[in-house]
């Protein structure tokens, strides 16, 4: 049996960026960030003749990133304010440390993220300590990569989540959206 390494974040930051535009860094203010993940929805389903039920998987929540900045960010509060049809892109990125990793090699990770969507802000109130939420949502585009792998993509264009292994892929070229 393989057992878990022990994996703690070590740094994170947070890049956004407009039209091509220089990106802002977020590192200064930067507070917690909430990457996206498949979450699936369910649905109650009795099959006939049966005295009970089970949930069936039948498709997923929306994918929205979430992360709050310190203080008040007018560069970035004016981002919500884009075109319709317009996205930013963001990038996280963060650093794993291996806290039981036995050579040098192996014991930082980076962790990239990076989606395009828009940018939605609820300012706390207008006080010292006060920061902002963000969400991107109406996410086009996403994909997590710790270390040199690939762990969950997503690109609306292409069905939404994309499976490991390609199944997605593989049912969108049966019904001819690829």
């Amino acid at each position: 049996m393989a057992s878990l390494s022990l994996l703690l974040v070590q740094g994170r930051n947070c890049h956004i960026q407009y039209a091509g535009d220089t990106s802002l860094n977020c590192q200064l203010a930067l507070g917690k960030v909430k990457l996206p993940t498949n979450k699936e929805t369910y649905e109650d389903f009795q099959p006939g003749a049966t005295n009970g039920s089970m949930e069936i998987a039948t498709g997923a929540e929306a994918c929205v990133l979430g992360f709050d900045l310190k203080g008040l960010s007018p560069e970035v509060l004016a981002l919500t304010q884009i075109p319709r049809g317009d996205r930013v892109k963001i990038t996280v990125f963060a650093a794993l440390v291996n806290e039981y990793a036995e050579t040098g090699g192996n014991r930082e990770i980076p962790v990239t993220a990076t989606a395009y969507g828009r940018i939605n802000a609820e300012t706390g109130e207008l006080e010292p300590n006060m920061g902002t939420d963000y969400e991107l949502k109406s996410i086009s585009k996403y994909s997590l990569i710790i270390g040199n792998r690939e762990i969950c993509r997503w690109n609306v264009q292409l069905g939404g989540w994309q499976a490991i292994g390609g199944q997605t892929t593989r049912i969108n070229h049966m019904i001819g959206v690829v």
